[in-house]
């Protein structure tokens, strides 16, 4: 990792604007350390300050959308919105490395703990466990917006 940035490691480890979004939608509702404002999605340590233009001083901040002002969304952490499926839709994401022609790649699988549905996309691996995960929340928000 010679091109390290710390900035950038931290901001991808947020999910996406459009992720946050779909969350508040289904009423995502958990402690955030960071926002994106609606109308530029600007990511943001706190509502009203950039968090990469402002160093952090005392103990962190924490959003929740049902607190924050209309223009900002919470901005959770990956893990957090895996946790979140858990706990409070009773859907449980896996990525799993395999290799394949001797290339490390992913798979995700997502089951649905209410009715024991597996759904997995063991046709189409991905390179990146990023994009592996970043495909399994969106489609365990499909799971949740079909069942609304």
């Amino acid at each position: 990792m010679d091109n390290f940035n710390g900035t950038n490691y931290m901001k991808n480890q947020f999910c996406s604007y459009e992720i946050a979004k779909q969350l508040k939608e289904l009423e995502f509702d958990e402690e955030c350390l960071c926002t994106y404002t609606k109308n530029d999605k600007r990511f943001m340590r706190n509502p009203g300050t950039n968090m990469l233009d402002e160093p952090i001083e005392d103990a962190p901040y924490y959003w929740q959308n049902s607190k924050v002002h209309e223009s900002v969304i919470c901005a959770p952490l990956w893990q957090q919105v895996i946790d979140w499926f858990r706990e409070k839709q009773n859907i449980y994401i896996n990525i799993e490395p395999i290799t394949f022609d001797d290339e490390p790649t992913y798979i995700f699988e997502i089951i649905n703990l209410k009715n024991g549905m597996l759904l997995n996309n063991i046709n189409s691996s991905f390179i990146d466990p990023n994009e592996a995960r970043e495909q399994a929340i969106l489609k365990a928000l499909e799971l949740c917006q079909k069942e609304k």
